[in-house]
């Protein structure tokens, strides 16, 4: 996999750094050509939609296996793993739709990395975008609520996690 070649490779700071630049604009290319050439026709017959669904379906999959395998390489010394993933879920957010989350695979994949994120990284998500904190939270909800209970308690367990950060910054730890 991605994060077992680049474990192996044993990259040195700057080449992380450089990596996860390059991961960057990737992503915020892809979003911004795929939020663009969704807004230019906005009046698309439900077939059209879930054509286009399908078209976006395998690389928001591999888009989202990018960011979990990013997440397997976050280690000492390079800190902004998080902040790349988090900038990743930011750019795929708005591109998730009710019928991509339709298709066990991908949203198994999109609610893995959230939960791991938010769990691993909860220091973070106070100072996020209000945009990216507002999309998480609406993806949660949804998830609580996803006939798939793995999912559901992934997405419980996030809320948790979220809730929890926002009472540690506040000053009011439970």
């Amino acid at each position: 996999s991605y994060a077992e070649t680049a474990r192996q490779v044993k990259l040195t700071d700057d080449q992380m750094t450089s990596l996860l630049r390059a991961t960057s604009e990737l992503l915020k290319l892809y979003s911004t050509h795929h939020c663009a050439a969704r807004s230019i026709e906005v009046s698309k017959s439900a077939k059209e939609i879930r054509e286009e669904e399908e078209n976006a379906y395998d690389d928001i999959l591999c888009a989202l296996k990018l960011l979990k395998n990013l997440l397997g390489l976050s280690r000492g010394g390079v800190s902004n793993v998080a902040d790349v993933v988090f900038f990743g879920i930011q750019q795929l957010i708005p591109l998730m739709t009710q019928g991509l989350l339709s298709y066990p695979t991908l949203c198994n994949e999109y609610f893995s990395v959230v939960s791991i994120l938010v769990k691993r990284f909860p220091e973070k998500i106070p100072s996020l975008p209000n945009d990216l904190s507002q999309g998480l939270l609406q993806s949660l909800q949804m998830g609580v609520n996803h006939h798939d209970a793995d999912i559901a308690k992934r997405s419980l367990s996030s809320l948790e996690e979220l809730h929890r950060a926002n009472h540690v910054q506040s000053g009011s730890v439970q």
